[in-house]
């Protein structure tokens, strides 16, 4: 299965609620996120995911976050102004 979206549509920040498949370690991600992030090409996909398994990684051009959970105080910190690999901060409040 392919998502197909018009050129018009926005590439901004993205959330979805799982993680791709290329970012779940251990669990098993999801693959509708994986095609829906390959199809709208986010600059930034932000995906739920359990603050053990925090992370970021680059999929094509889009920059993909794990903050983790709020609920375990765990917050991320993005500096668009950073290369992706140094412009995320991962915090405990």
């Amino acid at each position: 299965m392919k998502f197909h979206f018009s050129h018009s549509q926005c590439r901004g920040p993205k959330k979805i609620e799982r993680a791709p498949r290329e970012q779940a370690a251990e669990e098993p991600g999801n693959r509708i996120c994986s095609e829906l992030i390959d199809s709208y090409h986010p600059s930034l996909c932000v995906v739920a995911g359990a603050t053990r398994r925090r992370s970021i990684r680059r999929i094509a051009h889009s920059l993909v976050v794990n903050p983790g959970r709020l609920a375990d105080g765990s917050v991320a910190w993005l500096d668009r102004n950073q290369p992706a690999d140094h412009g995320v901060e991962f915090f405990k409040i």
